[in-house]
Formats: C-alpha cells, structure tokens, sequence
C-alpha cells in the first residue's frame, strides 16, 4: 500500500488512489485508441468529445475524493457524455468505410 500523504485523512486516500489507478486509468488507454482512430476522419469532433472526458474525469476524481462514492456520479455522467460518443462515432466510422 502507498501511504497517505499527512494531511490528508486515511479514506481520502484511499479513494484519490482508486479514483486515479482504478476507475481513469482503466479507461484512458481504450479512449486514446478511439481518439487517434477517429481523429483521421473526424479531428475537431475527436478532440472535442475527448475533452469532455477529460472534464468529466477531473470532476469525477474531485467529487469523489471529497465526497466518497456518492460524489462521483455527476463526473461519471460527463465522463460517459465524452466516452460512448466517441465509440459510436467509432462505429460509424467503420460502418462508412466497410
């Protein structure tokens, strides 16, 4: 385990560490696929729906290393606003190319 920085109380970091290792980095290598797929074709689309994520992500770390599980749904539904349009675009993408 990695300790908690002094200031900080024991179950804060422990949902900062699982917040940043567990929940975005399991999902930040798949979305930067999706973006560099889908910059060739759409760049301005790509980068602005990955830029939501990003937002979407820093509010989901902020709510829930301030308030534990129940402070990181509004940032997991931005989140998801930037995520699944990007795989859908994906999709699309793959559908106008076959």
């Amino acid at each position: 385990p990695i300790p908690c920085v002094p200031w900080q109380s024991q179950t804060s970091g422990q949902y900062q560490r699982r917040v940043h290792g567990q929940n975005t980095l399991e999902t930040w290598p798949s979305l930067c696929i999706l973006m560099m797929v889908n910059g060739v074709f759409f760049p301005k689309p790509a980068a602005l729906i990955g830029g939501i994520w990003c937002v979407g992500r820093v509010l989901y770390a902020r709510g829930y290393a301030q308030n534990g599980p129940d402070g990181r749904y509004a940032g997991g539904l931005i989140s998801h606003l930037g995520d699944f349009p990007m795989l859908m675009l994906t999709f699309y993408n793959g559908y106008t190319l076959a």
